[in-house]
């Protein structure tokens, strides 16, 4: 028997209200959300993986 048509198992609630998050800026109660104007980059950083063969002082992965 397939497991997601078995009876026995209830489906699971959905992790979010789906009421939460369909505005960008009013919450689902009506009030206005928090809103921080970005400035600019102080640092980008593109994680493409643990091999780096730059040998940053403060680098955690110590290449």
């Amino acid at each position: 028997m397939n497991i997601l048509s078995n009876p026995k198992l209830k489906a699971a609630k959905p992790a979010l209200d789906p009421e939460k998050f369909q505005n960008p800026d009013i919450t689902a109660k009506g009030e206005k959300r928090a809103h921080v104007a970005f400035e600019r980059f102080k640092t980008l950083w593109f994680f493409t993986g643990s091999l780096c063969n730059i040998e940053c002082v403060n680098c955690y992965i110590e290449s």
